[in-house]
């Protein structure tokens, strides 16, 4: 049988390793966004006398918006590097605040790209309910 934490020991990592692992996702997330095909555009064209000419041409987010459309991609990057950046004091309390707000995005971007972020969200909500639990004063029964 696995044994507690000591409350007095060294820290897990586990929380700072799904942390990352939020970031790294958000950060798959926004390259996919930005690159993989969101729509496609159909051209016909014709000439008297010849059959029609179909073309399908298949579009990312970067060729079909301004660039501008970038800094939307990076609200979920910035909420889940923030709490990897604070002060050990701050960083459940930050932790929290963006993983709601990284929720408040999603909902948002449901329509369009907030699926992609879900992955991260998981990971976001994992390594905050892993701090809390360490935060927490372990009782033991007496036996």
């Amino acid at each position: 049988m696995e044994q507690a934490p000591d409350p007095g020991g060294p820290p897990s990592r586990l929380p700072t390793v799904l942390q990352v692992a939020a970031f790294l996702l958000a950060a798959a997330a926004s390259i996919s966004a930005a690159l993989l095909p969101v729509m496609a555009e159909e051209t016909v064209g014709s000439s008297p006398g010849t059959p029609p000419e179909h073309t399908v041409e298949q579009l990312t987010l970067l060729q079909t918006h301004p660039p501008t459309v970038l800094i939307p991609l990076a609200v979920p990057l910035l909420l889940t590097l923030l709490p990897l950046l604070v002060p050990r004091r701050a960083v459940w309390w930050t932790a929290v605040g963006c993983t709601i707000l990284l929720l408040g995005f999603i909902v948002l971007a449901i329509a369009s790209v907030g699926w992609f972020y879900l992955p991260a969200l998981a990971a976001a909500t994992a390594a905050v309910a892993l701090q809390r639990a360490a935060r927490l004063p372990h009782h033991r029964d007496a036996a």
